[in-house]
């Protein structure tokens, strides 16, 4: 199952989105970082692959993390391999789209 949140800021629309078993989790990556994959953050919304593509297409920034919310993305042709990172064997990506 895949959560999601959209936060607005100006004429920034975020959509941070993951696999609803991360929630709650804490990942470090090799420099010291640490997500912290909140509720306040990803949400609580169930959104299916097909919800979540549209999400994606509306927004102005994506930030994707999760096996299931990463396929979604790259079976459509949102992320490919090289723009997808992993944190702790978690795949993790972000969007930013350029005017």
């Amino acid at each position: 199952m895949i959560f999601s949140k959209t936060h607005k800021s100006g004429n920034e629309l975020l959509l941070s989105a993951c696999d609803s078993s991360l929630i709650g989790s804490k990942l470090t990556n090799g420099e010291g970082g640490v997500i912290e994959v909140s509720e306040n953050f990803y949400g609580n919304t169930e959104t299916t692959p097909e919800q979540l593509l549209i999400l994606i297409r509306s927004a102005t920034i994506v930030n994707l993390l999760g096996q299931e919310t990463i396929k979604a993305a790259a079976e459509n042709k949102i992320c490919t391999p090289e723009n997808i990172i992993t944190i702790q064997g978690v795949p993790h990506a972000q969007i930013f789209r350029i005017f």
